[in-house]
């Protein structure tokens, strides 16, 4: 007797199907296969912050501060030619025209007009000794004349050359000033008028 067998298609497969796939289940439900390696989420690299000092930029250089200059060394201060300070005479000033005395004097308190012996006002101005003396007038006159300057015995002699010219028309006689070196060469000046000698101070406008 031949054995019959059934080939029963719902056996058949079922058979087939256990036969071990290559697991499609992780494609279809996302999951990464074992195969693939586990990425974790791409989280961007985050740049650690770093400490703001991209490229050390040359700072802004505060416009290049030039040391701040001081107003004037007292050195400088204390020249002659100082306004204000007084008249001093060079310890090595040659005898003969003093080429030493340049610009503007003033003469200050002592000096009288001779006729009135009210106060007057004394300006020179000098250029290597050779100038001008200028005396303003209470009564608003002023008269001017020419001047030099000269060395003598040590001494500086300001000499008016001729009376001065006022401009009233009238003209004026200028005092005759001696100047002796003094303390710290400070010029020692008296002022002349005739028999009468009177102290003046000297200083530069």
């Amino acid at each position: 007797t031949e054995s019959i067998q059934l080939k029963d298609p719902a056996i058949e497969s079922s058979v087939v199907s256990a036969t071990p796939m290559p697991s499609t289940a992780n494609v279809a439900t996302g999951e990464p296969s074992s195969e693939t390696p586990v990425q974790s989420p791409a989280v961007a690299p985050v740049s650690e912050p770093k400490p703001e000092v991209s490229e050390p930029v040359p700072a802004e250089q505060p416009e290049k501060q030039e040391p701040p200059q001081s107003p004037v060394s007292s050195a400088e201060s204390a020249q002659v030619s100082t306004p204000g300070a007084p008249l001093s005479i060079p310890p090595d000033a040659a005898e003969g025209p003093a080429e030493f005395l340049n610009g503007n004097y003033r003469a200050g308190a002592g000096i009288m007009d001779a006729k009135t012996s009210r106060p007057l006002r004394l300006e020179y101005a000098f250029e290597k000794g050779q100038g001008k003396v200028t005396i303003r007038r209470p009564d608003g006159v002023s008269c001017s004349g020419a001047i030099n300057a000269a060395m003598n015995g040590g001494n500086l002699a300001l000499n008016s050359q001729a009376q001065a010219s006022c401009t009233d028309g009238s003209g004026y006689d200028m005092p005759q000033v001696s100047c002796k070196p003094g303390a710290q060469s400070v010029a020692d000046c008296n002022g002349n008028y005739g028999n009468t000698q009177f102290p003046m101070s000297m200083r530069r406008e």
